[in-house]
This record gives C-alpha cells, sequence and structure tokens, in this order.
C-alpha cells in the first residue's frame, strides 16, 4: 500500500499554490512517441498533473525538461498573475536524493511588450544551472502590420543567444516573412533539453494565405522555409552541421477537408534527405469524428523512406468515444504502430476507459531504437468535487507488454 498528500490553494492574489508528498503518477497514461525516424531525441510532453498545471508560468524546455524528474518524493509550486507580473516556482526533491529548483518571472512592459528570466537546476547529475533572460514583442505598422521581435540570452555552462524579427499582417492575402540568427555553445543544463549544441544558426521563411467568402475553398496558403546550423567551435567549427529547406501548400475547404502537400531537402553531412509528403484531413471542424491520413517517401539517412500514418476520432454514441491511430515505417527495417484508445462515460462522474499499443515503440531517449510493444490496459475513474476520486486500473497503462496486476487508487478530495 502507498499513500501520499496533495494540496491545492488559491490565494486571493491570483496565484495558486501546489504541494505533493510521494505521488502517484501510475495512471497517468504516458504519450505514445511517434515511430517516425529523427537524428535526434524528440521533446516530448509530461502528462504527470503536478507538472501540466500551469505549465505556461514555468521555462521553456531547453531550462527546464520535466521529464527528467523521475521519482518525485515531494514538491511545491506556486504560479500564476499579479497584474502585469506572472510567477512560476517549483521544487521538487527525488527519491534518490536530486533536488530540483525552477523558477519563471515574466513582466508586462507596456501593452506590446514583455520581459522574461527563467532559472533551473537539477543537482547531482554533473550538469550546470541554466539561466535565460527574453525580451519579446512587436510594433504596428499601418493598421494590418506587424514588426515582431524576439531575443534571448541564455547560460548553462557556456553562453547563447538568438534573434529573429518576422513582419506579419492581421489580414489574409499578404506576404509575411521572417528570419533569425541564434549562437549556442557547449550548454549543459542539468534540468533542460538541449540535443544539439555549439552551433551558429539562420533561418529566413516566407508565407502567403488567402481566405476566400464564397466556393467550396475556405482557404489556401504556402510556406516556404530554409534553416542552416554550422559548427561554433572544435575540430570542426565552421562546418557544416545541417541544412534544411522546404515549401508546403496547404488548401482547405469549406466542408472540413484539408489537402496538404509538402517537399523538404534535408543536408546532414554525410547524408542528404530528400522527402515528399502528401496529407488529407477530413471533419476538420468535428474534434469527434476527425481524421486525417499522410503519406511520406524519399530518401532519410542513405536509405529508402516510406511512412504512413493515420488517424481517426469516431463518436459512437453520446457516450462512446474512440481514437485510432496507426503508423507504418519502411527505413532500415519495417515495422508499425498501432494505438487504439476508448472512453465510456457511465455518468457525468464515472467512466470506463482503455487503451492498446501494438507494434513498436521508440526508446526514451534514443528514438532510433525501436522496441517491440504489446500492452493493454482496462481502467475506471471516478471524478468528485467534493467526495473521493476513484482509479481502477487492471493492467500498467506505459508498460511495453500487458502486466495482469491490479492498481487501486482513492483520492479523498476536501
Amino acid at each position: 500500500m502507498r499513500s501520499g498528500l496533495d494540496i491545492k490553494q488559491y490565494l486571493s492574489n491570483g496565484l495558486q499554490w501546489q504541494g505533493t508528498l510521494n505521488p502517484d503518477f501510475r495512471n497517468v497514461e504516458d504519450v505514445v512517441e511517434t515511430i517516425d525516424f529523427t537524428y535526434v531525441p524528440r521533446a516530448l510532453p509530461d502528462r504527470r498533473p503536478f507538472f501540466t498545471e500551469g505549465q505556461d508560468y514555468f521555462p521553456s524546455r531547453r531550462v527546464f525538461y520535466s521529464r527528467l524528474v523521475k521519482d518525485v518524493a515531494t514538491g511545491t509550486k506556486l504560479f500564476g498573475k499579479v497584474e502585469r507580473t506572472r510567477i512560476g516556482f517549483l521544487s521538487v526533491y527525488e527519491s534518490d536524493s536530486r533536488l530540483t529548483l525552477v523558477s519563471c518571472l515574466s513582466y508586462d512592459l507596456n501593452k506590446f511588450w514583455s520581459a522574461r528570466a527563467e532559472y533551473a537546476h537539477r543537482t547531482r547529475v554533473g550538469m550546470s544551472p541554466a539561466y535565460r533572460f527574453s525580451l519579446s514583442g512587436y510594433v504596428l505598422q499601418g493598421k494590418d502590420w506587424r514588426w515582431i521581435f524576439g531575443g534571448d540570452l541564455i547560460h548553462a555552462g557556456a553562453g547563447g543567444w538568438s534573434l529573429s524579427l518576422r513582419r506579419s499582417s492581421q489580414s489574409f492575402g499578404r506576404i509575411s516573412f521572417g528570419f533569425g540568427f541564434s549562437e549556442l555553445g557547449n550548454l549543459k543544463p542539468s534540468a533542460g533539453f538541449a540535443p544539439e549544441v555549439n552551433y551558429r544558426e539562420f533561418f529566413w521563411n516566407i508565407g502567403y494565405d488567402k481566405r476566400h467568402e464564397k466556393g467550396p475553398i475556405l482557404m489556401w496558403d504556402c510556406f516556404v522555409h530554409s534553416d542552416e546550423r554550422r559548427f561554433r567551435g572544435g575540430q570542426g567549427k565552421g562546418q557544416l552541421l545541417d541544412e534544411s529547406k522546404g515549401a508546403s501548400v496547404w488548401v482547405t475547404g469549406r466542408a472540413g477537408w484539408a489537402l496538404g502537400c509538402y517537399y523538404s531537402h534535408y543536408r546532414r553531412p554525410p547524408f542528404r534527405d530528400r522527402i515528399l509528403s502528401v496529407s488529407f484531413s477530413w471533419n476538420t471542424f468535428d474534434r469527434y469524428r476527425s481524421g486525417n491520413a499522410s503519406y511520406s517517401w524519399g530518401k532519410r539517412a542513405g536509405a529508402n523512406y516510406r511512412f504512413l500514418t493515420f488517424d481517426q476520432s469516431l463518436r459512437i454514441s453520446e457516450k462512446w468515444t474512440l481514437n485510432i491511430g496507426y503508423e507504418r515505417l519502411r527505413h532500415e527495417h519495417r515495422t508499425y504502430q498501432l494505438v487504439i484508445s476508448g472512453v465510456y462515460d457511465l455518468t457525468p462522474e464515472k467512466s470506463l476507459m482503455f487503451r492498446w499499443v501494438k507494434g513498436s515503440q521508440p526508446e526514451f531517449g534514443a528514438p532510433q531504437n525501436l522496441l517491440p510493444v504489446d500492452n493493454f490496459y482496462l481502467g475506471f475513474r471516478q471524478f468528485s468535487r467534493k467526495g473521493m476520486d476513484v482509479y481502477l486500473l487492471l493492467g500498467d497503462p506505459n508498460s511495453r507488454c500487458t502486466r495482469f496486476k491490479l492498481l487501486v487508487k482513492f483520492v479523498q478530495v476536501f
């Protein structure tokens, strides 16, 4: 048996305070990562409630990546907005004696500009605390145009900076464009996500969109971009890290369908990737019946590449919803991933849910390694504003194989 305590308090000044002691996240469904090929680890969302609530008040992932915090023994957080100031503070003590401290302060200088300061450090990992300062805002030009500016400074054992400028319109039928520079040293953030460092980057993009008041076409847009990164230091100083160029066209119909086409050319020595992707969506204005299918083909990392995706949401009845996701990858190997999940609402407070994941799933932190998975679980949950929340799970939502075990969790709400 395992017991814990969660406390939440809304303060009169607009802030919210939370505390947790020995939390149990075993009933939380983790995200299922795509099996699509990638050169570097992906940043994935964290679905644990203690980290998701108020996440907009906390630092960017390069400074604080909450998925690095594993076994939480106790934690506290304070966040909210007081007049023109946004505050976020978090501390977590892990069962292996690691301490994570996070803070973020954002201030609205005026209606158009804001400044932000971020800090995060996780002890006993042999890396550096991260500091980040940023300024963002825009300047109006006429009635429709905006010049949008963003810039930041970061330090975590080494320094980095970025500047970006974009001109966009609040009306359709205008050409928008943007460009930016950045430089990143050998950052080693103890609590952040920085899969690639030591580079200089320059990017630009141009976009155009058009909206139609009549006819079957609601709107269409096109986008062209280029991004180049070169090593900043070391033996490879000045040499190419990677270069990405691409163009896309997207058409949305008034009936709720959308058709898109994207071509990309990606160079990462010694590889030259060329990918063409086509995507079609339907019922885009109905979240209970929306779906999407896409197919990509070309070359990636020196091998032939084919990638198929299919997603469909179904509203079988007023109480029964179903989601189906399917991916098939043909690259160095052939593999697939099937995810079927559903929820049946017994009452507004009680529901049954299930999820089945079959095929392959990337290894955490090493997505090139695809591991076999075949996991099914069944659950029951009861929510109550005042009373007792109940969770019953048959199986483990986040295991790679089906486990026949029973988890019973009671949460007393006061």
